[in-house]
């Protein structure tokens, strides 16, 4: 069975992932942050879940190598934190999320702010 490991996971992403993937992979959810000090928790892993928080650098990406780790999918479609040059050199292939459905709910948000704080979006003005 391929083994799973995914990084900041939350309690409410838990049972998605292990509806999701439990049965077909061998999961583990964990709520650390992927980086040089965490990585050794992902040996022996074919794929790792990574999110924007974890830092994918070349040293993590290289430990990751060395430890089988053939997958790295990104669950955003931001991909920053991950060095691609270190990845393809490696021969490490990233995944990530294309894109988001329009009328998805965001992730986060700033606090509530107070009637008078708002900010009120201005049609442009053309020509």
């Amino acid at each position: 069975m391929v083994g799973v490991v995914a990084y900041g996971v939350t309690a409410d992403e838990r049972p998605l992932l292990e509806r999701a993937l439990g049965e077909a992979y061998d999961l583990r959810c964990l709520d650390l942050v992927l980086n040089r000090d965490t990585v050794a928790t992902a040996a022996g892993r074919q794929m790792v879940c990574s999110g924007v928080n974890d830092v994918l650098d070349e040293e993590v990406l290289r430990i990751l190598a060395d430890g089988g780790t053939e997958l790295v999918t990104q669950r955003a479609t931001g991909y920053n934190n991950i060095d691609l040059a270190a990845a393809r050199a490696l021969g490490v292939t990233v995944a990530r999320v294309s894109w988001y459905s329009p009328y998805a709910v965001a992730e986060h948000r700033g606090p509530p702010r107070r009637p008078d704080q708002r900010q009120h979006a201005r049609p442009a003005r053309c020509g």
